[in-house]
């Protein structure tokens, strides 16, 4: 009874290895950095960041649209020109600086309120198609098998980091909406994801080539 919580108060007891799914400079490379670096002041322990880009970070909405073989900062140029595509789906983070430029007109976005960035664009479910929501999120995993003390120390820091001013103001000026929860609240939403975007999957006939 008294190993697991020592295992924790002894935790963490070298270098914390920080896994980004994006290459550095992208969204979630900056936030995993913002975040990480007070999580490592909390925990006592540097972050080493290891960044595995893979699919872009884009998963949900390459079902919707095929994601620009250049990616989306050379789409955004292209689109604003009308050089090469005339729409195309998007992050609010990538698009606001060219809707708030003119240069581009935002037709709906696919969450199911309307964002903080773009409050005047309606949702998709507003704009005809009740019942529509996709989602680009990310969040804070751990391998399996992780003490369940330790996951709870990890997921109470991970959440007061969270509500910090030089944390959270930086993710939400981005469009970003922030959602603490606790760690069985947050496999919950993983495994509805994976359902639904897995019947999507079967529905469309999609293959991964």
């Amino acid at each position: 009874m008294a190993v697991a919580p020592v295992s924790a108060q002894q935790y963490p007891a070298k270098p914390i290895r920080f896994i980004i799914a994006q290459a550095p400079g992208g969204q979630n490379d900056v936030q995993a950095r913002i975040i990480g670096q007070k999580l490592a002041e909390a925990l006592g322990q540097p972050m080493v960041y290891d960044n595995r880009a893979g699919a872009g970070g884009q998963i949900g909405f390459e079902l919707l649209a095929q994601t620009p073989p250049d990616g989306y900062t050379i789409a955004m140029g292209s689109i604003s020109t009308l050089a090469v595509i005339p729409m195309m789906f998007n992050n609010v983070i990538t698009a606001v600086p060219h809707v708030k430029a003119g240069k581009l007109r935002a037709l709906a976005v696919t969450t199911a309120v309307r964002s903080p960035a773009l409050p005047e664009t309606p949702t998709v479910a507003e704009s005809g198609y009740p019942g529509f929501e996709s989602n680009s999120w990310q969040g804070i995993v751990t391998r399996a098998g992780t003490p369940g003390p330790i996951i709870a120390r990890l997921n109470s820091e991970a959440i007061r980091v969270l509500q910090l001013p030089e944390v959270r103001n930086p993710i939400v000026s981005q469009g970003n909406d922030i959602a603490a929860s606790t760690p069985e609240e947050f496999a919950a939403y993983i495994r509805r994801e994976m359902e639904k975007w897995g019947k999507v999957i079967q529905t469309a006939g999609v293959k991964n080539d």
